[in-house]
């Protein structure tokens, strides 16, 4: 116990070195005195998009003077926060039509896209992001324009690839080398676009291969085109947005995030992120935070082993890495009166910590000593480690070690000490080949306690040798030992309990004490439901942190302790 607490002492105390100068997306500007907050809910979903615009060009200025609402009630529950905490101070309440009459000064042109052809559509956001500019659907270009210039760029491309390809020639060399984005235009989805507009990201689109025409629509020829884009772009870079939306899955999250991944780039699952121009120039006390945040996991009383008992990690996976799923759907997660009723390990992408301080900070103000963080799938980003990646870069191990410092800063800065990294889709786990990745990061972050392998048990591993030491120090590895109910979305909330329950017997460990972990999928149990979990599998299965889990292991299989 104390040697994880002077740890973690540690990593708090060395957060403030790892600072703004090494953050990997770039911040916004401190909120103006005055905030205006644009009531978007009721809008067009194209008005919506051309107010997500405009909204990021008004918060380029020294200040960020804009916050929006988008449909749904997320955004009025942060806003809410951030006037509590004082984030915010004086605001007023605009409608849109009133927003764009007051911020009429901050865009000079419109560019009118064709609404069938997603390239047309991200090539009109870039122009505008690139040029002050306002992307208009042919409905909305005469009440947006007024006196402005306006360039319609319909019937300019035939297809999706030409209209990209068009974008990498002209609008590429212009574009933000920090990150990139893949967003279909489409979609619902439009809260987004201050980010990508504030920020001048090149913003492209794969169609679905249900989506494919043969003729605008050719996912062959739009990856070819985006594949160049990936290699012509640095390593290590994030590519925001998401590869598939409910219109158009896409060329898939599998694909999209593995071809990424070739190239060098993560993914940071951020679609219907909101006001990230605003969030992202937040200043937070991030260092306090993390002392916080280690006093109040001070305070629970840790098990002792006992050798009738399985000691299980139960770890919340599935969306915590994506800020989408922390500021629209987590934070109802966290009203659950049975959150911090027992232990749970909850997954955190490390991205919110520069995209919106404010919500990370949320999250770990609000922890019990029950609420144990890590890093989630697969560091600083979404990848898939063990399949080729980076295997397209010019000088891989120099991309390694970038990845490697980019993950070791964020884990420092967080004050986490534990990992999850992607394996691939339950398939088998060859350890004579994988090991050597598994080290990479064993000795590549020095702080590192333990790793968490799988999204899911993956084929063929042996619950009795599914937790093993790898790397010089060496590091704690573990295998998740349970998967998800492909059909939980039609099951009953009954028949999921049971469910999980099941599969946790029937995978854990044959010795004791026993070791495993298993996955609670985000999309399918609540806080409530969990606990219920845990209940039925009755007092033989003790639920414990990632902490606890490897310093129990550790003394029943006589290694030294971690410090």
């Amino acid at each position: 116990m104390v040697s994880w607490l002077l740890t973690a002492c540690l990593l708090a105390a060395v957060c403030a070195a790892a600072g703004a100068a090494n953050t990997v997306f770039p911040p916004g500007a401190p909120p103006a005195d005055i905030v205006d907050v644009v009531d978007a809910r009721k809008a067009t979903p194209s008005m919506r998009l051309a107010g997500a615009m405009l909204q990021g060009l008004a918060n380029r200025g020294p200040r960020a003077s804009v916050y929006m609402l988008h449909p749904g009630d997320s955004d009025q529950f942060w806003l809410e926060h951030l006037k509590a905490k004082g984030y915010l101070g004086r605001t007023r309440n605009l409608t849109l039509p009133a927003f764009f009459e007051r911020y009429g000064e901050r865009y000079r042109k419109v560019f009118v896209y064709d609404p069938e052809l997603t390239g047309s559509m991200n090539a009109a956001i870039m122009l505008g992001a690139l040029e002050d500019g306002l992307a208009a659907s042919p409905d909305d270009a005469a009440a947006l324009a007024g006196e402005r210039p306006v360039e319609d760029l319909r019937g300019r491309w035939s297809s999706n690839a030409a209209a990209i390809t068009w974008a990498y020639s002209h609008l590429w060399p212009r574009s933000s080398r920090a990150m990139l984005a893949t967003m279909n235009p489409r979609a619902d989805e439009r809260s987004l676009y201050d980010y990508i507009t504030q920020h001048r990201v090149f913003t492209f689109w794969i169609t679905g291969q249900e989506r494919s025409d043969g003729k605008a629509a050719r996912q062959l020829d739009e990856r070819i085109v985006v594949e160049r884009i990936l290699e012509a772009a640095p390593a290590n870079i994030p590519v925001i947005g998401f590869w598939f939306s409910g219109q158009d899955h896409g060329i898939n999250e599998y694909t999209g995030v593995g071809m990424a991944g070739e190239t060098g780039q993560y993914t940071v699952v951020s679609s219907t992120c909101g006001n990230l121009s605003l969030l992202s120039g937040i200043r937070v006390d991030w260092p306090a935070a993390v002392r916080r945040y280690t006093a109040t996991l001070a305070e629970r009383k840790p098990p002792e082993l006992r050798r009738d008992r399985v000691y299980v990690c139960f770890e919340f996976t599935e969306s915590g890495d994506a800020p989408l799923y922390l500021q629209n759907i987590q934070w109802r997660e966290w009203q659950d009166p049975a959150r911090g009723k027992l232990p749970f390990n909850w997954n955190v992408g490390p991205a919110i910590l520069e995209m919106a301080p404010p919500i990370i900070e949320y999250f770990y103000d609000q922890a019990t000593p029950n609420d144990y963080f890590y890093v989630a799938l697969s560091g600083a980003g979404y990848n898939h480690p063990y399949r080729h990646l980076f295997s397209k870069v010019r000088d891989p191990e120099a991309a390694w070690r970038g990845y490697m410092a980019q993950t070791r800063g964020f884990m420092r800065r967080m004050g986490l000490t534990e990992l999850q990294l992607y394996t691939d889709a339950w398939l088998p786990f060859d350890r004579g080949r994988n090991d050597a990745i598994t080290e990479r990061f064993a000795n590549g972050i020095p702080e590192l306690r333990s790793i968490v392998l799988g999204m899911g048990r993956d084929e063929g591993v042996d619950p009795d040798h599914a937790n093993y030491y790898v790397g010089r120090r060496p590091v704690l590895v573990s295998h998740c030992m349970t998967r998800w109910d492909v059909d939980y979305a039609g099951k009953t909330r009954e028949q999921n309990i049971a469910w999980l329950v099941d599969d946790i017997k029937a995978h854990a460990p044959r010795e004791r004490p026993g070791f495993m972990h298993a996955m609670v999928l985000s999309w399918a149990y609540d806080p409530t439901e969990y606990v219920e979990v845990v209940r039925r599998l009755g007092e033989e299965f003790v639920p414990v942190t990632l902490a606890e889990f490897a310093r129990l292991y550790a003394r029943a299989h006589a290694r030294p302790e971690k410090g």
